[in-house]
């Protein structure tokens, strides 16, 4: 899928990494992305948590809404919505956070999406300085 501001015509094929096949696009999931999107992928080998299993989220730019992807359903479902997230270019998510680079990168919109209701605070970059790039690292375990 290529990623293009507004409501193009889009097309879009989904890999499977286990089947090491390409699928058609469900519907749903096409038909809802509409601007800048994430995943994240529970990948550290616990089931003890479920607030960062395997989920899909898009921003609408023009909107200001956060939504996630809900494959049982083939639909996006709202996470939240907030005149901050107008603008959106960048999204990643972990740990429970989606972080979204908005307005030319004057402003990082942290959006917590396992507390209910969602909470979202602002982190505005450095005088004269502008975000280029956002990324949510792990963190560091400390072994005895």
């Amino acid at each position: 899928m290529v990623n293009s501001k507004g409501n193009a015509v889009k097309e879009g094929v989904v890999y499977d990494v286990q089947k090491d096949t390409w699928q058609v696009m469900p519907q749903g999931m096409l038909g809802g992305w509409n601007g800048p999107a994430a995943a994240t992928i529970n990948d550290d080998g616990h089931d003890d948590h479920d607030d960062d299993d395997d989920v899909m989220y898009v921003v609408d730019e023009r909107k200001g809404v956060l939504n996630k992807y809900v494959d049982e359903n083939d639909c996006w479902e709202m996470v939240m919505e907030s005149v901050v997230l107008r603008e959106a270019e960048q999204v990643c998510a972990g740990r429970g956070r989606v972080c979204v680079v908005c307005a030319n990168g004057r402003r990082i919109v942290v959006v917590d999406v396992v507390a209910t209701p969602p909470r979202i605070w602002v982190v505005e970059p450095p005088p004269m300085l502008e975000v280029v790039a956002v990324h949510i690292l792990p963190r560091m375990c400390r072994t005895d």
